[in-house]
């Protein structure tokens, strides 16, 4: 199984996990056709903070991790106003309060004189689909955001509500 993305901070970064590391084992149990929920649950699982979790990296020199569980603290969303009216608005990490501090720093941006917005999502590999849902509606008005089809579950559509749009700014991300 591969590493997408460490949080800054977390318990997989501080032990040196990083973007496209694999790991072979966790908890003894092997990875290799492993689904990701279950690989989250051994990992995440319903287990208090301060337990362990053991990992066997499979890059070159392999060795034993031991990862102790904590609670998460995403990083916050940083915004600045950069040269020629352009606001950057980063977010490392979706979370529960990601969609409001974006909110606040498009918001502030806006007061500043941006005239064009930037978001970098570089590193965001974690939150919900609803979170990546709502913080797409953020940016727009109209259409299609995406939609949900499974092999027995019929498909969702989720679209954008003009309500929740925030601003109507140039956006690249």
């Amino acid at each position: 199984m591969g590493v997408v993305d460490s949080i800054s901070g977390s318990p997989a970064d501080k032990a040196g996990l990083t973007t496209g590391d694999m790991v072979e084992t966790i908890r003894g149990v092997a990875t290799r056709d492993m689904p990701l929920a279950y690989a989250n649950m051994l990992l995440a699982g319903n287990r208090a903070p301060r337990s362990r979790s053991r990992c066997w990296d499979q890059a070159p020199g392999a060795k034993k991790i031991t990862l102790t569980r904590v609670e998460i603290q995403y990083p916050r969303v940083n915004a600045k106003l950069l040269a020629d009216e352009v606001g950057y608005v980063q977010a490392e990490a979706m979370g529960p309060a990601t969609q409001e501090e974006v909110t606040a720093a498009v918001t502030s941006l806006e007061k500043q004189g941006a005239k064009r917005l930037i978001l970098d999502l570089r590193h965001s590999s974690t939150g919900s689909p609803e979170e990546g849902i709502a913080l797409a509606n953020l940016f727009l008005d109209k259409g299609l955001i995406t939609y949900l089809r499974g092999q027995t579950v019929p498909r969702k559509d989720f679209t954008a509500d003009p309500a929740k749009a925030i601003t109507k700014l140039p956006l690249v991300c």
